[in-house]
Parts: C-alpha cells; structure tokens; sequence
C-alpha cells in the first residue's frame, strides 16, 4: 500500500496474472527516480522476499511515524501533477 502512496501504481503489475504471481514471488519491481531516498528505502525493505530479511510493521511504522523517514516526495509529485 506505501508503495501504490508513493507511485500512484502498484509495484507488480501486467496483464498476465501469471506475469504477476511470479514477480511477487522473485520480488522484481521498479521504483521511480523521483521517490525521495528514504521511501525508496523503505518501500525496498517492505517488498523484501525473504521473511528474515523484510521489515517489520512494527519498525516500518517507527520509520513512517517518528520522523526517520522524509515524506519530500509528495510535495515533489505534487509539484510534478500541477505542472503537467
């Protein structure tokens, strides 16, 4: 969902839901060059594969909530709508 925030997209997208299933399962998605380091961070860390590796709700809430993560992209991507 952070993801779909930040990108206005989903991170495993296609047509062929195979496509899909197997891009979540290998952990493939691109996050655009505009997302603000720190979300890129994060985003990173929830869409981790492997369980012992992925974040926790717990600590991505901490990085969301407690201020060690910079939400500059939305003013950014705002900027980038209205000039459009």
């Amino acid at each position: 969902m952070f993801f779909a925030l930040c990108t206005s997209r989903l991170p495993f997208d296609d047509r062929d839901v195979s496509v899909v299933l197997r891009k979540v399962r290998d952990g493939r998605f691109t996050i655009p060059e505009w997302i603000a380091p720190a979300a890129k961070d994060l985003i990173t860390r929830m869409l981790e594969v492997d369980l012992n590796k992925r974040i926790t709700v717990g600590d991505s809430l901490i990085a969301l909530f407690c201020g060690t993560l910079i939400l500059r992209y939305r003013c950014e991507r705002s900027s980038l709508i209205r000039s459009s």
